[in-house]
């Protein structure tokens, strides 16, 4: 969710607000919304800041993360982004065949799958969000 120039940010967060801070001193805080409901995970960002400056709102936006387990063990794990109530991706882990599932919609449908689990991410590059895989 934070910007890239620095690969570990001093973080401190709680149950609706982040602040990252880079190791020159800049900070982005971000405001957000979370449901947390058994295995079925939404995250809602609200409104972005860098460096104490007026907050941006970010509109229109969810992150849903649901998973299923059997026995302790992860037996499907899915995450999807959605922007302005259009699905933008989706990723689905399959613990079967140790493999997840890529798609994205943007301009068109591409599907890819890749080897292991992998992380959508959400980053925000002056105050739009956009998602990536990790």
């Amino acid at each position: 969710m934070f910007d890239n120039t620095d690969p570990d940010p001093n973080l401190i967060c709680d149950n609706q607000h982040c602040i990252a801070e880079d190791w020159i001193g800049n900070q982005t805080t971000i405001s957000f919304r979370q449901i947390n409901l058994k295995n079925l995970h939404t995250l809602d960002l609200n409104t972005i800041s860098y460096n104490g400056e007026e907050k941006k709102s970010i509109k229109d936006n969810l992150l849903v993360v649901n998973y299923s387990e059997n026995k302790n063990k992860l037996k499907t794990f899915n995450q999807t982004f959605i922007l302005k109530r259009k699905e933008l991706q989706r990723v689905t882990y399959n613990s079967k065949k140790y493999q997840s599932t890529i798609i994205t919609l943007d301009h068109g449908i591409k599907r890819e799958i890749q080897p292991g689990i992998k992380l959508l991410q959400l980053e925000t590059e002056q105050g739009k969000i956009k998602a990536s895989i990790k």
